[in-house]
């Protein structure tokens, strides 16, 4: 089975930019955007792969003042506080408006889950999927497993097709 464009994976491994590049070729979908958490957007979009830049909303704070918008980086459309879901979602909205299906990578649920709050992140993940994947997009974000409880884990997964144990495997059979 090939990656369908209204799935949503959940990676236990960090996802690198080229794995988003290509599930977003494969997918034949609009731009990429990526939520990130850790990465200065300078450094993850220089290793982007692709011809077209993603677009990027930094929750990062390591691209200058916390809140900003528009961005000075050409690529980042938002540049946000790392506790502001309301914020993330209103962009993620407008984005999907403007560019109809997309591919939406979020770097690192279990640093929302830090910044924003367990139950926050939780809502938000699951919000966010339902809308991405209801507009025909496709979502793939990571999580450390060792930075959360079973039940937590288990509460962010669930919005999630599939859980895979590294970046998901782009045009191969299913296991």
């Amino acid at each position: 089975m090939t990656v369908s464009p209204t799935r949503a994976y959940l990676s236990t491994a960090p996802v690198a930019p080229e794995r988003v590049s290509t599930l977003a070729r494969a997918s034949g979908l609009g731009p990429v955007v990526a939520v990130l958490t850790r990465s200065r957007p300078a450094d993850w979009v220089s290793s982007w792969p692709a011809a077209d830049d993603p677009m990027v909303v930094d929750l990062s704070g390591n691209s200058g003042s916390s809140l900003r918008l528009p961005c000075d980086e050409p690529s980042v459309v938002a540049g946000l506080a790392r506790t502001d879901l309301t914020g993330v979602s209103m962009v993620l909205t407008s984005l999907l408006e403007a560019h109809g299906p997309a591919v939406f990578y979020f770097e690192s649920l279990t640093g929302l889950c830090r910044d924003a709050g367990r139950a926050r992140t939780t809502r938000f993940v699951r919000e966010t999927v339902h809308r991405v994947c209801r507009a025909g997009g496709t979502v793939v974000a990571d999580v450390d497993p060792s930075g959360h409880r079973e039940r937590e884990l288990r509460d962010l997964s669930a919005p999630f097709d599939r859980v895979v144990g590294g970046p998901p495997a782009i045009g191969t059979a299913e296991p």
